[in-house]
């Protein structure tokens, strides 16, 4: 089947059945001043038939910008945890270029023992290091430092040309 226009595959959905009505058939316009329930379906339907290569999204799309990269951190818990007792979460810093540039990268105390960093550049090389919240807030000193170094996306092709017939 061929990709069709936004016009022709919005003409082309499903007509949704009438109270009492047990099968569904094509249709060739759907009202549009169907109830809400009816106009999301619809608008399901439509996502389907652009997945499924029937129609096109209509949307442009920009230029791809590269390979998102992500940095995973993982760390143990302290034992002892020493302060009130009890561990409350963890902060994670990152710099680009090592002490004492650090910044914390979470909002709010990890309460897990790994996070992802996600908002890193391909080709940079960054130093992380965690700390430990109690329970009273307080927190702990940096821990050892660990460098990781973000890969480079490959080189954007040169001598791109067009030609018209």
């Amino acid at each position: 089947m061929s990709q069709q226009s936004d016009h022709e595959c919005s003409r082309k959905m499903l007509r949704l059945p009438r109270e009492g009505d047990t099968t569904l058939k094509r249709l060739s316009n759907m009202p549009k001043m169907l109830p809400t329930r009816y106009r999301t379906l619809r608008a399901l339907v439509l996502v389907a038939f652009v997945a499924l290569g029937l129609c096109r999204s209509g949307h442009a799309q920009g230029p791809p910008t590269g390979t998102p990269h992500s940095v995973t951190l993982a760390w143990v818990a302290p034992s002892p945890v020493g302060g009130s007792g009890t561990i409350s979460g963890y902060n994670v810093y990152r710099s680009p270029s090592g002490p004492p540039a650090f910044i914390k990268i979470n909002t709010i105390p990890i309460v897990g023992l790994t996070t992802v960093d996600a908002a890193v550049a391909s080709g940079t090389q960054y130093t992380y290091c965690a700390t430990t919240l109690d329970s009273m807030n307080s927190e702990s000193v940096c821990s050892i430092q660990v460098t990781a170094i973000v890969p480079s996306n490959p080189a954007t092709p040169t001598g791109l040309t067009s030609t018209v017939k």
